[in-house]
């Protein structure tokens, strides 16, 4: 998102700047800063690291029950089961889906019923996002690869009903070298 602001505002460009603000306040959320740091706690997981910018030192791990193949067609659903942060930090449930450019997870956190979205920028590992509730400010990081499309299935697998025409094709060859000799 991108907002201009000239020297000289204009009636317009202040009422717009105001409504983007307002906007943005009253959705619950603001731009989120990665962390590669954080990145790697929860890399080749679907657990969630959590810092709470507001409360000083309140960072953990919520541990999901997320399954790696699961989530490598694009979308999956968590559920959180414990935390490391202590009281800081609590479980919950999410439902996120890949945007179509990979560049976003879409979803929300279902047991509260907040919208949410995570991005990821060029060469970050992980998707970001950043949430206003309670009175504190909350960043999350997922993993990105978990939700590569590459990681299905590396080798795909063969059709059977392939398998089954070229059996018949050869039933009927070998049928025909019988007759012939």
């Amino acid at each position: 998102m991108t907002i201009l602001i000239s020297k000289t505002p204009r009636r317009g460009t202040l009422t717009n700047f105001g409504i983007l603000l307002i906007s943005m306040m009253l959705s619950g959320q603001t731009m989120a800063a990665y962390n590669p740091a954080f990145c790697q706690l929860v890399a080749g997981t679907l657990n969630i690291h959590w810092e709470n910018q507001v409360a000083p030192n309140c960072t953990g791990i919520e541990f999901t029950d997320g399954v790696l193949s699961a989530a490598a067609d694009g979308s999956v659903v968590l559920n959180g089961t414990s935390v490391s942060g202590g009281n800081c930090i609590v479980t919950a449930a999410y439902e996120f889906t890949l945007s179509a450019d990979t560049t976003q997870l879409v979803g929300s956190d279902t047991a509260n019923s907040v919208p949410m979205t995570l991005t990821r920028g060029p060469g970050e590992d992980c998707f970001v996002g950043t949430w206003t509730a309670f009175g504190d400010i909350f960043e999350a990081h997922i993993w990105a690869d978990a939700f590569s499309p590459a990681l299905a299935n590396p080798v795909p697998a063969s059709p059977l009903w392939l398998l089954g025409v070229m059996a018949g094709l050869l039933s009927v060859f070998g049928i025909r070298q019988l007759r012939n000799s």
